[in-house]
């Protein structure tokens, strides 16, 4: 893939390479940078659908200047601009090079923006952040309606910040952000990872994946290392993986966010989280503490609590001495008692909705077998592993059910003391 090729929308990379993920990182965070402009400077060329195309290269548009939207010039006849002209045209812009912009535009965005005389192809997402700046919700259907609208709110005498990607003389505006905004290069990413690969505290790296956009870029870590000798420490008999993500964007679609994780099975628990805004300078360092805070925040209580569950006894030991019938359902009782309370503690209904929690908590039951006796860490395991059972969940679902699921080890299963009666 050309590096053209990722100022496209349809641009998306992943693996589990650190260094191709930092590879890539450098090269979309060399192609970005900040312009900063007045409101009232910015021009729309929004597609006129209502005159066919007839010449190949050549689009009919309407030319909307936010100072004068009525411009009977613009608003009646529409304007005729071709990428040879000198509208888009920039050093040596060639139309071979603009082909799938031009597509891009003509089939799904229909708007360019023209700044200080120069063409400005847009991303498809780029209404959700200008519509953030002028005080417009629901403005995503590309048409001429919306961007007169938009041009009628630009006609201010304000300062923006556009993040504009720029490869092969081609101009690409991804995000409008406000003049407070600081542009923080992605490549800080780079430096987290390599801090984290030459801490002899975690042990060693290893990514499990990677997923890189113009929209957002993330990155899954795990130290496996680490996670034989919590087993070996705690006498676990699961393995408990450590594990961190970290996500960030340059186009409005995320702060800085570090999240600790822990994994069980192929189920990822959330725990920690800090998040950090675009604003103000970014100190690596700082954010180098941020990771070690939330990735040590529950390393050690976590474990420790796991293994005290293992002690905690759901299947009263008393049991045993009763016909087996009678042990069954007052084993049933207790083990559907139990996995109620953390579903409610928890609040699973909140991350899936109702229907979903009803029926993954008839599945665990059907699960079960009331022949054997259970601990507390038993059901409480079943629980943390519910992320890799629930399929067809929106992102926000799953990353809901995976905070929601690291509080079921931290649940209070015991049983209150019997009140004694004091006779008078």
């Amino acid at each position: 893939m050309g590096k053209k090729e990722m100022l496209l929308d349809s641009f998306s990379k992943s693996g589990n390479s650190v260094e191709e993920f930092k590879r890539t990182i450098t090269e979309l965070s060399d192609m970005t940078s900040v312009l900063r402009v007045n409101m009232s400077d910015v021009l729309l060329c929004s597609k006129n659908d209502f005159v066919e195309d007839k010449e190949e290269g050549k689009t009919n548009v309407f030319l909307i200047n936010p100072k004068n939207i009525w411009d009977e010039t613009a608003t009646k006849s529409g304007t005729t601009f071709s990428l040879n002209s000198a509208f888009l045209r920039h050093d040596s812009f060639k139309k071979a090079d603009a082909m799938d912009f031009l597509d891009e535009f003509t089939k799904k965005n229909k708007l360019i923006l023209k700044i200080n005389g120069k063409g400005y192809f847009t991303s498809d997402a780029l209404p959700k952040t200008l519509g953030s700046r002028i005080g417009l919700t629901g403005i995503s259907k590309p048409c001429v309606e919306r961007d007169l609208h938009i041009a009628s709110r630009l006609n201010k005498n304000e300062p923006i910040k556009l993040v504009v990607r720029y490869q092969d003389n081609i101009r690409k505006v991804f995000a409008t952000m406000s003049n407070l905004y600081a542009y923080v290069p992605q490549t800080f990413m780079c430096d987290i990872l390599d801090a984290i690969n030459t801490d002899e505290k975690l042990g060693k790296m290893e990514c499990t994946s990677w997923f890189i956009t113009n929209e957002f870029s993330e990155i899954y870590l795990e130290f496996p290392e680490k996670a034989k000798e919590i087993s070996d420490a705690y006498k676990l008999t699961d393995d408990l993986i450590p594990g961190l993500y970290l996500c960030t964007s340059d186009t409005g679609n995320s702060s800085i966010l570090i999240r600790a994780t822990w994994r069980m099975k192929n189920s990822k628990l959330l725990f920690g989280e800090s998040r950090r805004k675009h604003m103000g300078s970014v100190d690596t360092s700082k954010l180098l503490e941020e990771v070690e805070k939330v990735f040590f925040a529950e390393y050690v209580s976590l474990p420790e609590k796991l293994c005290d569950l293992m002690l905690q006894d759901i299947t009263d030991p008393t049991w045993s001495k009763i016909p087996e019938k009678a042990f069954i359902a007052k084993n049933e009782v207790a083990v559907k008692g139990t996995l109620k309370k953390i579903f409610n503690e928890i609040d699973v209904v909140g991350a899936i909705g109702k229907k979903n929690e009803k029926e993954i908590f008839e599945q665990l039951v059907d699960e079960n077998d009331y022949v054997i006796s259970y601990t507390a860490y038993d059901i409480v395991k079943q629980v943390m592993t519910l992320p890799e059972r629930c399929s067809g969940l929106t992102e926000a679902s799953k990353c809901a059910l995976g905070k929601a699921c690291a509080k079921a080890p931290f649940v209070d299963l015991q049983k209150p003391e019997p009140k004694k009666v004091v006779l008078t």
